[in-house]
């Protein structure tokens, strides 16, 4: 599952050699174009090189009257992405193509009376996306963690909706800002073996952890959180893909259709869930579900790669690639029963209260031990910070490099 906008899948896999690894959430890339100096390039220039990491386009098509399609960014399983420009105003967009089910399936539901699984994606995408832009409901009881997220910007925090297809068209499209993946930096890093540096580190895991503390407080739960979802525009990091949410405390069913998630990121509870065989059977939809998501996501921001990759190759080698759902099965089981997450020595290098935050705090295999996002906030790393003054730099990279060092 995906986004609003930017890069639905790793937009630049080898899909043939992936494909399986793609719906794990844990792909490796396969792309050769790599930079000496990832942090001299902007998100602008980051989401442009996405498109052209792609051999797949269709430029020409004009979409609402007034979006040009001019490039490929990705495609998942519900929806196909697109890079265009608003034809009025010159402005590069994302465009989310929703896919159609096939007719079988449509004539099924229309003889059940059941909605479009689709259509109910697509407008809780927009529902959403519209209720984050308002503003959060000031608490004068709230603690210093969750202050800082109720006094934070939403048009700051979350990717912004800019149009969408009427509901007499039969095509779905949203449209929203451009940006660049995080995944997609992440693979840069690690392609170009330069670590990122520790106050860009503090700084894009504020931003994650305000996001999706906002989200909670709007009492949703996100259930999808990972680095494709999380996505730089302009200056700011922002959270993405809500096509899934759920209200928290609503109960999340196996036979419900609308249930995604990408399992190196997917908390102990929930994989134990989609494995047990009782489909009668539901799991409330809570909080600390999206704080093993951050956990996971915020470690990867130091290794460079999931925690839990190492797991699935193993058991990869073990079945082979041809049985897909074996593996998934597998990993699935595996990583419901886990008795000791896997957190890597490199991050007590890197930071021991960071460690700290992820290995006891977020990754707590009890999830009522877990920490919340606004007492994340609290801790020293997740303290407001001043930025370190700037070295110099040559002029060619000084403007992009000040853009993405913010």
């Amino acid at each position: 599952m995906t986004v609003v906008a930017l890069v639905p899948v790793r937009c630049h896999r080898d899909r043939s050699a992936h494909s399986f690894t793609d719906k794990m959430g844990c792909a490796q890339s396969t792309t050769t174009h790599t930079l000496d100096v990832v942090e001299q390039i902007s998100g602008n220039t980051l989401a442009a090189e996405t498109t052209k990491s792609s051999g797949k386009v269709c430029n020409g098509k004009m979409v609402l009257g007034k979006y040009d399609i001019d490039g490929f960014l990705g495609e998942g399983n519900f929806s196909i992405c697109h890079r265009g420009t608003d034809t009025k105003t010159g402005q590069e967009v994302a465009l989310k193509e929703y896919k159609r089910q096939s007719k079988q399936i449509d004539e099924c539901n229309q003889i059940g009376g059941e909605e479009n699984e689709m259509d109910i994606r697509f407008r809780n995408q927009i529902k959403t996306l519209q209720e984050l832009q308002n503003a959060f409901n000031p608490d004068c009881f709230a603690g210093a963690g969750k202050s800082r997220i109720l006094e934070s910007n939403p048009a700051n925090m979350y990717a912004r909706l800019l149009d969408f297809s009427p509901s007499e068209c039969v095509e779905r499209y949203i449209v929203s800002e451009m940006g660049c993946p995080l995944q997609f930096i992440l693979e840069k890093h690690k392609a170009s073996k330069v670590p990122i540096r520790q106050h860009r580190i503090r700084h894009i895991s504020q931003a994650i952890v305000l996001a999706v503390g906002g989200l909670h407080e709007k009492g949703l739960v996100h259930l999808d959180v990972k680095p494709e979802s999380v996505m730089l525009f302009g200056n700011h990091w922002k959270l993405t893909d809500f096509d899934g949410c759920m209200r928290i405390g609503e109960h999340i069913s196996c036979a419900d259709n609308m249930l995604t998630f990408s399992p190196c990121y997917s908390a102990p509870e929930l994989a134990a869930f989609v494995m047990s065989n009782d489909r009668r059977t539901t799991l409330k939809a809570d909080a600390s579900l999206d704080s093993w998501s951050v956990g996971m996501t915020l470690a990867e921001l130091v290794s460079l790669e999931p925690l839990l990759l190492p797991v699935f190759d193993r058991i990869l080698r073990e079945t082979g690639l041809q049985a897909g759902e074996t593996v998934m099965m597998k990993f699935l089981k595996q990583l419901g029963r886990m008795l000791e997450v896997p957190v890597p020595r490199c991050l007590d290098k890197f930071d021991a209260n960071f460690a700290s935050i992820i290995r006891f705090g977020l990754l707590a295999l009890i999830p009522r031990q877990r920490l919340t996002m606004a007492n994340c906030l609290e801790e020293d790393f997740m303290r407001p910070f001043e930025k370190p003054t700037a070295q110099k730099t040559s002029f060619k990279f000084r403007v992009v490099a000040d853009t993405y060092n913010r």
